[in-house]
């Protein structure tokens, strides 16, 4: 165990989404290896107990009972699993937004200064030495954010939400900048979603302090397939047409009743609004890439 002055000293990555990048299949493959990666000297924090113990009480004070006093120390050494790793890996897209508050009529991703004012307060007694952050085509990224909202509230329309937001507010690159200039750390490492599902390595494997990604198990069990078109046509037909709240249970259920196997995936964006999200994206991309 690595102690200076009498204070133990951990090292963590912190992996913060963004949201709808393979967050929860990741998670659930560390969570699946959290044996294998403890014999190799890392902890895993599940996210679930994390969220529990710190993202929820932090962010929702009044709602749940406190730990904002305690440090990441504190809580760690709580944990009956943890056997006094000194390498920790935090995988957790909610530190910087709930899933319905990364595009809103106030912008994308807007929550990130005042989060991390409370986050870096919690963190202040460990050494975060490297925050990992994932981009994706605004053409792809939006659906998938929009189908997860309609999981967890009742259903809103595609068009509903698009008229959110419009082409100008969506900002990779403004979202990395607040991100760097928000959060402690040594190293952040933004990788494009694309170019991780082509070569996942680089980024995994220095994630995972070293330790090769490809060594773990489970990696292609937890694949999602997404929603179907037909299942948010259902679901807009039944809202808007019909006038029937379709709940989060509902909408699930609609998803498992037209799965994608058998029925196209919901890609709404098409044509030149598609096309045009593409070129801001690159465009975005090369702009991180040059800033880090």
């Amino acid at each position: 165990m690595y102690i200076m002055n009498g204070i133990l000293m951990i090292k963590v990555h912190l992996h913060l989404g963004a949201h709808k990048t393979a967050t929860t299949s990741l998670q659930e493959v560390l969570r699946m290896n959290k044996k294998y990666l403890s014999e190799k000297g890392i902890y895993y924090f599940p996210r679930e107990k994390f969220r529990d113990l710190v993202s929820r009480p932090h962010f929702y004070p009044k709602m749940l009972p406190s730990t904002i006093d305690k440090t990441f120390i504190d809580v760690l050494k709580e944990q009956n699993d943890y056997q006094g790793e000194t390498k920790v890996i935090v995988s957790e897209e909610n530190l910087i937004a709930l899933v319905q508050e990364v595009l809103t009529s106030k912008g994308f991703y807007k929550n990130i200064e005042s989060r991390f004012k409370r986050i870096n307060k919690f963190f202040s007694d460990v050494n975060v030495e490297a925050v990992y952050f994932t981009t994706r085509s605004y053409d792809e990224f939006l659906p998938s954010i929009y189908v997860q909202m309609n999981r967890a509230l009742n259903f809103k329309s595609f068009d509903s939400f698009m008229g959110r937001t419009s082409l100008d507010k969506l900002d990779w690159y403004d979202v990395v900048e607040r991100i760097k200039n928000g959060i402690n750390c040594e190293r952040l490492i933004v990788e494009d979603f694309k170019s991780i599902l082509k070569k996942p390595e680089n980024y995994y494997d220095d994630m995972i302090f070293g330790v090769p990604y490809s060594s773990l198990k489970g990696l292609d069990k937890y694949l999602n397939d997404g929603i179907s078109n037909e299942a948010v046509m259902m679901s807009t037909f039944l809202s808007d047409e019909i006038g029937v709240t379709v709940t989060p249970k509902v909408f699930n259920k609609l998803s498992s009743l037209f799965p994608t196997l058998n029925y196209g995936k919901f890609t709404p964006i098409k044509g030149q609004l598609k096309q045009q999200m593409r070129e801001k994206y690159q465009a975005d991309v090369e702009r991180i890439k040059s800033s880090l």
